[in-house]
C-alpha cells in the first residue's frame, strides 16, 4: 500500500496527485483504492454523510536509462600489424525496467557516418569490433566510436558511450 499522501482533495471533491507515483515501487496488481469521505459539518454531521471508492490503476512508463558499467572505453590497438578483424571493446550495460531490451548501434565515427572509415567498425549485441581492412597509424591515429544504447520500449530511451580507440606506431626494423 502507498503512504497515505499521494492523493489531495480539495474542498470542493476534486482528487488531484500531490506526488509521483513509482510503477516499480507498487505491488501488484498496481491499484490503488482510495475511499473518500464527505460530510456535512452542520448540527448532525453523523446523518448527512456519504462515501465513495474510486480505483486508479497505475500504468508503467519508461522512465529508467540503460545504465553501463562505462560510459568512456579507451582502446589501444597496434596499427600496421595486417590484423583485419577483432573486437575492441564489450560494452556491459543493462536497464532495470520491467520487460526493457536493450540495443546497441553505432551512431559516428569521428563525428562522421559509420560507414565512411577503413577499417568498418560494427556492433555485434554489445560487443565492437572491426573487419575489412587494418589499423594504419600513419592515416589515422585516433578514432572516436559513438554508441547508442537503447532500451526497446513503447517511448525508448537512449544512453551514449564512447570508445576512444588510440592507434600505436608499430616499427617495422631494417637490417642490413
Amino acid at each position: 500500500d502507498p503512504p497515505n499522501n499521494f492523493f489531495e482533495v480539495s474542498a470542493n471533491g476534486d482528487v488531484t496527485l500531490s506526488s509521483p507515483l513509482d510503477y516499480e515501487a507498487l505491488a501488484s496488481p498496481f491499484q490503488i483504492v482510495l475511499d473518500i469521505y464527505a460530510q456535512d459539518l452542520g448540527q448532525d454531521p453523523d446523518s448527512k454523510r456519504t462515501q465513495t471508492t474510486y480505483t486508479v490503476t497505475v500504468t508503467n512508463v519508461n522512465d529508467v536509462y540503460p545504465v553501463c558499467s562505462s560510459y568512456h572505453i579507451s582502446v589501444t590497438v597496434a596499427g600496421d600489424t595486417g590484423t583485419t578483424s577483432g573486437t575492441l571493446a564489450t560494452l556491459d550495460c543493462s536497464d532495470t525496467e520491467e520487460g526493457a531490451t536493450i540495443g546497441y548501434a553505432l551512431k559516428t565515427i569521428n563525428g562522421n557516418a559509420v560507414n565512411s572509415v577503413t577499417p568498418t567498425f560494427a556492433m555485434t549485441s554489445n560487443v565492437l569490433g572491426f573487419s575489412g581492412g587494418a589499423f594504419d597509424f600513419g592515416t589515422t591515429e585516433y578514432y572516436s566510436v559513438i554508441i547508442d544504447v537503447t532500451d526497446h520500449a513503447t517511448t525508448a530511451l537512449t544512453s551514449t558511450v564512447e570508445v576512444s580507440v588510440f592507434v600505436t606506431e608499430t616499427f617495422h626494423p631494417v637490417f642490413s
